[in-house]
């Protein structure tokens, strides 16, 4: 996703929330996708990976963040805007 702002990326996964939101009424257990690497997966699997995957990639960011040797200054960049 290279080039997109932040801005693009969380109406990215606006749109996605919203698709979600709207089939509610759907099981996403019984959803199912083929992936060559994961096998046999559904809807409600995927999400979850997915959800974890993020958490994990927040916790590696702030890891980084916290560090002493993280550049002075950038803690307050890295936040990004309305977190300071």
């Amino acid at each position: 996703m290279r080039g997109h702002s932040t801005r693009d990326r969380l109406n990215q996964f606006a749109s996605a929330r919203a698709v979600i939101e709207s089939n509610a009424d759907l099981d996403f257990e019984q959803l199912v996708s083929e992936h060559p690497l994961t096998g046999r997966t559904n809807v409600a699997q995927i999400l979850t990976f997915l959800a974890q995957h993020e958490r994990r990639h927040q916790r590696q960011m702030e890891g980084v963040r916290v560090d002493p040797r993280f550049p002075p200054g950038a803690a307050s960049r890295a936040a990004g805007p309305g977190t300071r």
